[in-house]
């Protein structure tokens, strides 16, 4: 024992493995962050498609609406200390959803592949087609915000952008419903 502790006191004293001016915060995970968890439960959705007793696909879909884009930033903050994100800037005066999917089949997952997947944004006058659908990268940055991420899941940021559709009514939560189309089912989200 006194070895140990005389080993360690020369490591110590020469600067190696031993340092007191610096400190480690552990960031709040997701599920324990109650502020964030709370703008969660007004704009995810979860859905499963089962057939044959098989998952085919799960949905895990955030409306990325101002209210939770607030909680987004507060949260971006005390995760990475900034809310800097390039995603934000790309949604913005948008309607936006953060989309992580699972499939049965990898390459059945991929919702930009308009022959896989019709995305629609239902309207009561009309529906909108996504201007953007975009597969992100970074699993480890978005896991610290949206649930559903997982190694087998692929992650979308889909953005609808009325004016440029041509659609002149104002897309509100209470208005809107989000269809994901494919073979095995028709998947509606409702805000």
């Amino acid at each position: 024992m006194k070895k140990l502790l005389m080993i360690i006191a020369v490591f110590c004293s020469q600067g190696v493995a031993c340092t007191h001016n610096s400190e480690v915060t552990l960031s709040e995970s997701i599920g324990s962050d109650s502020e964030y968890q709370e703008a969660l439960k007004k704009t995810h959705r979860e859905e499963l498609v089962v057939r044959d007793l098989e998952t085919k696909n799960i949905l895990n879909v955030t409306k990325l609406d101002p209210s939770f884009l607030e909680a987004f930033r507060k949260r971006a903050k005390k995760v990475y200390s900034t809310d800097d994100f390039t995603m934000l800037k790309d949604i913005e005066n948008k309607t936006a959803f953060f989309v992580s999917v699972y499939c049965d089949e990898m390459d059945r997952c991929n919702l930009s592949n308009k022959n896989l997947w019709t995305i629609q944004l239902k309207s009561p006058s009309s529906d909108v087609t996504p201007a953007i659908v975009r597969q992100m990268s970074n699993k480890g940055q978005w896991e610290q915000f949206f649930p559903g991420i997982t190694s087998w899941s692929n992650d979308f940021l889909v953005i609808f952008d009325a004016k440029n559709a041509g659609q002149a009514e104002q897309l509100t939560d209470s208005n809107i419903e989000l269809l994901f189309a494919n073979a095995y089912a028709n998947i509606r989200f409702k805000w």
